[in-house]
């Protein structure tokens, strides 16, 4: 990262170089504790969510490909592609996959896209390991980069997480760094993260979509591969990645400070509760309140304080009615309720 080619160029090229330079040998042992930590917790999201229809139909669809890769839950195998989709829908069907900075969901993302490459590429655990930890940098990195969404509609939690994919799938695929530059290129313009409705209508958009960014990591790595290019300033220039995301593009010194240093996997919160990362506060207050006896009969209506804007957030501020688990994930106040009950 010191070469001064590398820092004259894009953010792109340049997290690209730190992507395909990370060595496994030199991540400090919390590290790549913390990545083998992600990696089971993602797992264990998947098949706490095997049987939710989501999950069902994303598994279902797999079975028209053949291929090496595991259908977590499932005695199947199918194509890279087909897994990631579907692994990654498990993961975040329940709501309970981690959060980087309380707003992007890495592990349901980037682990699936590093298992299933894994799986093509006959990749060992250490060279898995380290592309986990390198593609929760990058959905970490630009997360930063971006801070706030500008617009509440935007869902912050699918714009960065196929940056992750990519980035992961970019290592196992054994990606220059210029050709990882390009996939993460590719990521940026593919991402989705609108509309945000889903949540509010109980459908099934919001939980196939992390689903559909591990999916779409593994397709930009693909394209690179084969020769593709990206633009060089897909993140910083005018019409680029944060100037549509956040309305601005003058934080991109936030994305590399501490680069190599500070490692997102560290960082990230593993939720205790089957909820939205908002909720998972809320709920643990109300069951505290209901360990000392404090029941239903107590309690006239519970009230929630949040930063300005945060309701605003689709599904969140939802008192029903719930037609389905969707919405149920979201709303605070049936999280909050469900909790004291």
């Amino acid at each position: 990262m010191t070469d001064g080619t590398v820092e004259r160029q894009g953010l792109a090229a340049r997290l690209g170089a730190f992507v395909h330079d990370l060595d496994f040998n030199n991540l400090p042992a919390e590290v790549v504790e913390a990545a083998k930590g992600r990696i089971l917790d993602t797992l264990s999201c998947c098949l706490a969510g095997r049987d939710l229809p989501p999950s069902r139909i994303a598994a279902d669809m797999s079975r028209s490909v053949a291929g090496e890769c595991a259908v977590i839950g499932y005695e199947r195998r199918t194509g890279m592609l087909e897994a990631a989709l579907a692994n990654g829908t498990m993961a975040h069907s329940t709501s309970q996959d981690d959060v980087i900075s309380g707003i992007a969901h890495g592990g349901s993302a980037v682990v699936p896209a590093a298992l299933a490459v894994g799986e093509q590429e006959r990749a060992s655990g250490a060279e898995v390991i380290a592309a986990v930890v390198a593609g929760y940098e990058m959905v970490w990195r630009i997360l930063k980069a971006v801070g706030r969404v500008a617009h509440p509609a935007f869902r912050p939690g699918t714009i960065f997480t196929a940056l992750g994919a990519a980035a992961a799938a970019s290592r196992l695929m054994g990606l220059d760094a210029e050709r990882t530059g390009h996939a993460l290129g590719y990521a940026a313009s593919l991402t989705p993260g609108t509309p945000n409705e889903g949540w509010w209508g109980g459908t099934m958009e919001p939980i196939i979509e992390i689903g559909m960014t591990a999916r779409i990591g593994l397709l930009a790595a693909q394209f690179a591969r084969a020769g593709g290019t990206a633009a060089p300033l897909v993140f910083e220039g005018p019409h680029g990645f944060l100037n549509c995301w956040a309305g601005r593009n003058d934080r991109v010194e936030q994305a590399l400070d501490g680069l190599g240093r500070d490692f997102a996997v560290t960082r990230t919160y593993i939720k205790p509760f089957a909820a939205c990362g908002a909720n998972q506060v809320p709920i643990q207050v109300a069951r505290t309140l209901a360990s000392h006896g404090l029941g239903a009969e107590d309690i006239e209506r519970i009230v929630e304080k949040l930063r300005p804007g945060a309701k605003d957030y689709a599904g969140l501020d939802h008192a029903g009615p719930f037609t389905s688990h969707v919405q149920a994930l979201m709303s605070m106040q049936f999280c909050a309720a469900a909790a004291v009950l």
